[in-house]
């Protein structure tokens, strides 16, 4: 596969928006603030997500906000070094310092094997994103993904869903931990449990060129 520059594959990308009106536990706020923004408008500060200068202006007003970003970019860049983050990660990090830096944030609870598909796809598009507003606003720009670990719904932190060899999905659980469902979840510790769902994982799974890296990572990790 030959390489291709983000503005290439931006180009040739096909986008096709999701009518929401087809999923029927979307709640009413979100269809109105992607379909009708002008009957909630008064609940986003920023603006109109869609309206180009609702961006420039919330970019300006980020960077007038007074904060201390020296103490901000040495706790995020500590929690990184502490993390064994890679470089990159760091070096976005340290920009935080710089009152000309704005962030696209974004998050999810912890979650089993790194919880579902759309935690990563929230991730990519905080990545996407600020690229963007690098690129059309001339700023340093940074994506910033945190965990929320203070969540306590262990039934859904527990539970992962994959497709099986079959295309099936299945559906398998960490089994409970010591203070699950009453401590956070950032403060519980994994037991031998967790290589025993790593067997159900190996043995669920289809078999790709993709699968053993996959696993390893996850059983390192």
């Amino acid at each position: 596969m030959s390489a291709h520059s983000d503005a290439q594959v931006t180009e040739s990308a096909v986008r096709e928006a999701i009518d929401l009106r087809r999923l029927p536990w979307v709640r009413p706020l979100v269809r109105a603030q992607a379909e009708d923004f002008a009957s909630v408008a008064p609940l986003f500060v920023a603006g109109n997500p869609a309206d180009p200068s609702a961006w420039r202006s919330t970019v300006t007003r980020v960077q007038r906000a007074p904060r201390d970003r020296a103490a901000l970019a040495a706790v995020v860049s500590r929690q990184l070094a502490e993390r064994d983050a890679p470089a990159p990660a760091r070096a976005a990090a340290a920009l935080l310092a710089d009152a000309s830096t704005v962030a696209v944030v974004t998050g999810q609870q912890a979650g089993i094997f790194g919880g579902p598909l759309y935690t990563l796809l929230k991730a990519v598009t905080a990545i996407q994103l600020a690229r963007r507003v690098k690129a059309e606003h001339g700023v340093t720009a940074i994506p910033v993904f945190w965990v929320d670990a203070d969540d306590h719904d262990w039934q859904e932190v527990r539970t992962a869903t994959v497709f099986d060899a079959d295309l099936a999905p299945r559906t398998m659980s960490l089994a409970d931990l010591p203070g699950a469902g009453v401590q956070p979840v950032g403060s519980l510790v994994l037991n031998e449990s967790v290589a025993a769902l790593h067997d159900t994982l190996e043995a669920s799974l289809p078999g790709t060129e993709f699968t053993p890296d996959v696993l390893d990572r996850l059983r390192r990790h």
